[in-house]
Protein backbone atom coordinates (compact mmCIF):
# COMPACT_ATOMS: atom_id res chain seq x y z
CA UNK A 1 0.00 0.00 0.00
CA UNK A 2 1.29 3.39 -0.79
CA UNK A 3 0.20 6.50 1.67
CA UNK A 4 0.25 10.07 1.00
CA UNK A 5 -0.09 11.93 4.28
CA UNK A 6 -1.45 15.77 3.91
CA UNK A 7 -1.56 16.29 8.24
CA UNK A 8 1.50 15.73 10.30
CA UNK A 9 -0.32 14.25 12.85
CA UNK A 10 -1.17 11.92 10.65
CA UNK A 11 2.20 11.53 9.89
CA UNK A 12 3.50 10.40 13.26
CA UNK A 13 0.56 7.92 13.77
CA UNK A 14 1.82 5.95 10.08
CA UNK A 15 5.25 6.12 11.58
CA UNK A 16 4.18 4.66 15.10
CA UNK A 17 2.39 2.03 13.53
CA UNK A 18 5.18 0.87 11.29
CA UNK A 19 4.21 2.08 8.05
CA UNK A 20 7.03 4.27 7.27
CA UNK A 21 7.47 2.29 3.94
CA UNK A 22 4.35 2.50 2.70
CA UNK A 23 4.73 6.66 3.46
CA UNK A 24 5.17 7.97 -0.28
CA UNK A 25 4.06 11.80 0.04
CA UNK A 26 3.94 13.97 3.17
CA UNK A 27 2.51 17.40 3.35
CA UNK A 28 4.46 20.51 3.99
CA UNK A 29 3.69 21.14 7.70
CA UNK A 30 5.14 17.50 8.36
CA UNK A 31 8.07 17.62 10.63
CA UNK A 32 8.19 14.78 12.80
CA UNK A 33 9.89 12.00 12.96
CA UNK A 34 13.11 12.77 10.96
CA UNK A 35 12.86 9.35 9.12
CA UNK A 36 9.98 10.24 7.28
CA UNK A 37 11.13 13.64 6.22
CA UNK A 38 12.84 12.94 3.20
CA UNK A 39 9.28 11.92 1.86
CA UNK A 40 8.84 14.18 -1.64
CA UNK A 41 6.08 17.18 0.04
CA UNK A 42 2.92 17.42 -1.97
CA UNK A 43 1.44 20.34 -0.55
CA UNK A 44 2.22 24.13 0.01
CA UNK A 45 0.84 27.26 1.01
CA UNK A 46 -0.69 29.57 -1.79
CA UNK A 47 0.92 32.79 -0.01
CA UNK A 48 4.17 33.28 1.26
CA UNK A 49 4.58 32.36 5.15
CA UNK A 50 8.68 32.98 5.44
CA UNK A 51 9.60 35.45 7.73
CA UNK A 52 6.07 37.18 8.22
CA UNK A 53 4.84 37.83 11.78
CA UNK A 54 1.64 36.20 13.38
CA UNK A 55 -0.18 39.36 12.42
CA UNK A 56 0.66 39.52 8.90
CA UNK A 57 0.23 35.65 8.25
CA UNK A 58 -3.38 35.97 9.76
CA UNK A 59 -3.90 38.82 7.53
CA UNK A 60 -2.97 36.88 4.25
CA UNK A 61 -5.18 34.12 5.49
CA UNK A 62 -8.02 36.59 6.20
CA UNK A 63 -7.57 38.12 2.87
CA UNK A 64 -7.71 35.22 0.84
CA UNK A 65 -10.95 33.26 2.60
CA UNK A 66 -12.35 36.68 1.82
CA UNK A 67 -11.45 36.31 -1.73
CA UNK A 68 -12.42 32.41 -2.01
CA UNK A 69 -9.26 31.73 -2.73
CA UNK A 70 -7.80 28.16 -1.60
CA UNK A 71 -5.37 28.43 1.04
CA UNK A 72 -3.16 25.64 -0.32
CA UNK A 73 -2.16 23.62 -3.33
CA UNK A 74 -1.42 20.19 -3.77
CA UNK A 75 0.88 18.95 -6.29
CA UNK A 76 -1.37 17.41 -9.11
CA UNK A 77 2.00 16.06 -11.15
CA UNK A 78 3.59 14.66 -7.94
CA UNK A 79 0.45 12.95 -6.65
CA UNK A 80 -0.25 11.15 -10.07
CA UNK A 81 3.47 10.48 -10.10
CA UNK A 82 3.05 8.55 -6.56
CA UNK A 83 -0.49 7.50 -7.29
CA UNK A 84 -1.18 6.47 -3.48
CA UNK A 85 -3.74 4.15 -2.84
CA UNK A 86 -5.02 5.95 0.90
CA UNK A 87 -4.40 9.91 1.53
CA UNK A 88 -4.90 11.23 4.86
CA UNK A 89 -6.44 14.59 5.63
CA UNK A 90 -8.64 16.79 8.17
CA UNK A 91 -11.83 18.45 8.05
CA UNK A 92 -11.15 19.93 11.50
CA UNK A 93 -10.26 23.48 9.81
CA UNK A 94 -9.72 24.60 6.17
CA UNK A 95 -7.18 27.42 7.32
CA UNK A 96 -4.68 25.18 10.00
CA UNK A 97 -3.78 22.01 7.19
CA UNK A 98 -5.29 20.93 3.70
CA UNK A 99 -8.55 20.04 4.16
CA UNK A 100 -10.50 16.87 3.19
CA UNK A 101 -12.27 17.90 0.46
CA UNK A 102 -9.37 19.31 -1.39
CA UNK A 103 -7.93 16.23 -0.84
CA UNK A 104 -10.38 14.46 -3.07
CA UNK A 105 -10.40 17.03 -6.05
CA UNK A 106 -7.10 16.57 -5.96
CA UNK A 107 -7.40 12.96 -6.36
CA UNK A 108 -9.78 13.70 -9.65
CA UNK A 109 -8.03 15.82 -10.80
CA UNK A 110 -5.01 13.47 -11.14
CA UNK A 111 -7.18 10.97 -12.31
CA UNK A 112 -6.09 8.11 -9.41
CA UNK A 113 -8.34 5.94 -7.42
CA UNK A 114 -7.47 6.58 -4.06
CA UNK A 115 -9.44 6.63 -0.49
CA UNK A 116 -9.20 9.78 1.60
CA UNK A 117 -9.76 9.06 5.05
CA UNK A 118 -10.00 12.24 6.65
CA UNK A 119 -9.19 12.65 10.36
CA UNK A 120 -11.60 15.14 12.44
CA UNK A 121 -10.38 15.00 16.18
CA UNK A 122 -12.11 17.57 18.25
CA UNK A 123 -11.13 15.67 21.90
CA UNK A 124 -8.50 13.09 23.27
CA UNK A 125 -10.70 10.34 22.55
CA UNK A 126 -11.21 11.29 18.71
CA UNK A 127 -7.22 11.53 18.50
CA UNK A 128 -7.13 7.61 19.75
CA UNK A 129 -10.03 6.87 17.37
CA UNK A 130 -7.99 8.14 14.89
CA UNK A 131 -5.23 5.73 15.69
CA UNK A 132 -8.05 3.02 15.33
CA UNK A 133 -9.13 3.91 11.88
CA UNK A 134 -5.51 4.78 10.07
CA UNK A 135 -4.95 0.78 11.51
CA UNK A 136 -8.48 -0.50 10.10
CA UNK A 137 -7.41 1.26 6.66
CA UNK A 138 -3.92 0.06 6.51
CA UNK A 139 -4.28 -3.49 7.90
CA UNK A 140 -2.28 -2.56 11.27
CA UNK A 141 -5.56 -2.70 13.41
CA UNK A 142 -3.64 -5.25 15.94
CA UNK A 143 -0.72 -2.66 16.34
CA UNK A 144 -3.03 -0.13 16.66
CA UNK A 145 -4.91 -1.47 19.14
CA UNK A 146 -1.61 -1.64 21.27
CA UNK A 147 -0.68 1.59 20.46
CA UNK A 148 -4.04 3.41 21.69
CA UNK A 149 -3.84 1.64 24.33
CA UNK A 150 -0.57 2.69 25.73
CA UNK A 151 -1.64 6.23 24.83
CA UNK A 152 -4.62 5.35 27.59
CA UNK A 153 -2.49 4.08 29.93
CA UNK A 154 -0.03 6.65 29.93
CA UNK A 155 -2.93 9.24 29.90
CA UNK A 156 -4.91 7.57 32.93
CA UNK A 157 -0.82 7.45 34.78
CA UNK A 158 -1.16 11.49 34.16
CA UNK A 159 -4.56 11.78 36.23
CA UNK A 160 -4.03 9.63 38.86
CA UNK A 161 -0.33 11.35 39.33
CA UNK A 162 -1.98 14.75 39.75
CA UNK A 163 -5.17 13.79 41.47
CA UNK A 164 -6.02 15.80 44.88
CA UNK A 165 -2.74 18.44 43.61
CA UNK A 166 -3.11 22.24 43.65
CA UNK A 167 -4.53 23.05 40.01
CA UNK A 168 -3.08 26.61 38.72
CA UNK A 169 -4.89 28.07 36.32
CA UNK A 170 -3.96 27.90 32.59
CA UNK A 171 -4.24 29.91 29.60
CA UNK A 172 -3.78 28.11 26.53
CA UNK A 173 -2.69 30.03 23.01
CA UNK A 174 -2.80 28.79 19.42
CA UNK A 175 -2.23 31.66 18.09
CA UNK A 176 -0.67 35.01 19.29
CA UNK A 177 -1.61 38.17 16.58
CA UNK A 178 -4.66 37.54 16.88
CA UNK A 179 -4.97 35.99 20.10
CA UNK A 180 -6.76 32.60 19.78
CA UNK A 181 -7.49 29.92 23.00
CA UNK A 182 -7.63 26.42 21.42
CA UNK A 183 -10.94 24.59 22.20
CA UNK A 184 -9.54 22.22 24.86
CA UNK A 185 -11.55 18.37 25.39
CA UNK A 186 -10.72 15.78 27.84
CA UNK A 187 -10.66 11.92 27.48
CA UNK A 188 -14.10 11.85 27.73
CA UNK A 189 -14.69 14.49 25.30
CA UNK A 190 -16.38 17.34 27.83
CA UNK A 191 -14.75 20.56 27.63
CA UNK A 192 -11.66 21.63 29.82
CA UNK A 193 -11.34 25.15 30.07
CA UNK A 194 -10.05 27.65 32.19
CA UNK A 195 -13.32 27.25 34.78
CA UNK A 196 -12.75 23.08 34.52
CA UNK A 197 -14.89 20.56 32.50
CA UNK A 198 -18.14 21.38 30.57
CA UNK A 199 -17.00 25.41 30.94
CA UNK A 200 -15.68 27.29 27.94
CA UNK A 201 -13.01 30.34 29.08
CA UNK A 202 -14.16 33.13 29.59
CA UNK A 203 -12.28 34.61 26.20
CA UNK A 204 -14.60 32.56 24.29
CA UNK A 205 -17.89 33.86 25.49
CA UNK A 206 -16.46 37.65 26.32
CA UNK A 207 -13.33 38.17 24.27
CA UNK A 208 -14.46 37.11 20.73
CA UNK A 209 -14.30 40.54 19.07
CA UNK A 210 -12.23 38.94 16.08
CA UNK A 211 -12.48 35.99 13.73
CA UNK A 212 -12.68 34.68 10.05
CA UNK A 213 -15.52 35.09 7.56
CA UNK A 214 -18.32 32.61 7.60
CA UNK A 215 -16.14 30.67 5.11
CA UNK A 216 -13.03 29.40 7.44
CA UNK A 217 -15.54 28.98 11.02
CA UNK A 218 -16.37 25.79 11.93
CA UNK A 219 -19.89 23.91 12.26
CA UNK A 220 -20.25 25.55 15.62
CA UNK A 221 -19.19 28.95 14.83
CA UNK A 222 -15.49 29.05 16.12
CA UNK A 223 -12.64 30.59 13.64
CA UNK A 224 -10.23 28.02 12.25
CA UNK A 225 -12.58 25.22 14.35
CA UNK A 226 -9.81 25.47 16.65
CA UNK A 227 -10.49 28.41 19.10
CA UNK A 228 -12.11 31.72 19.33
CA UNK A 229 -9.93 34.88 19.02
CA UNK A 230 -9.33 37.39 21.75
CA UNK A 231 -9.22 40.95 21.88
CA UNK A 232 -5.99 41.61 22.46
CA UNK A 233 -6.12 44.80 24.18
CA UNK A 234 -8.73 43.06 27.24
CA UNK A 235 -6.43 39.96 27.61
CA UNK A 236 -4.81 40.17 30.77
CA UNK A 237 -2.31 38.07 31.92
CA UNK A 238 -1.52 37.85 35.91
CA UNK A 239 1.20 36.58 38.21
CA UNK A 240 1.29 33.21 39.56
CA UNK A 241 -0.63 31.88 36.61
CA UNK A 242 0.76 29.52 33.78
CA UNK A 243 0.55 30.09 29.63
CA UNK A 244 0.56 27.50 27.26
CA UNK A 245 1.56 28.17 24.12
CA UNK A 246 0.07 25.60 21.85
CA UNK A 247 1.14 26.51 18.16
CA UNK A 248 -1.75 25.86 15.26
CA UNK A 249 -0.84 22.39 13.79
CA UNK A 250 0.21 20.79 16.68
CA UNK A 251 -2.87 20.79 18.67
CA UNK A 252 -3.53 17.14 17.86
CA UNK A 253 -0.31 15.89 18.32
Amino acid sequence: MKIVSLLAAATEILCELGLQDELVGISHECDHPPEALDRPRISKPTFDVSGKSSGAIDQAVREGAASGRDLYEIDIDQLRELSPHLILAQAVCEVCAVPTESAREAAREAEIEADVLSLDAHSIRDILEGVTLIGEATGTAERAEVVVGDLRRRSHEVTRAVAGAPRPRVLALEWLDPLFVPAIRRNDGRGAGRHGPGRAPPHAVRLRARGYPSRCRGARGDPRQGGPACDRSRARIRGGRIILLQPIGSADR
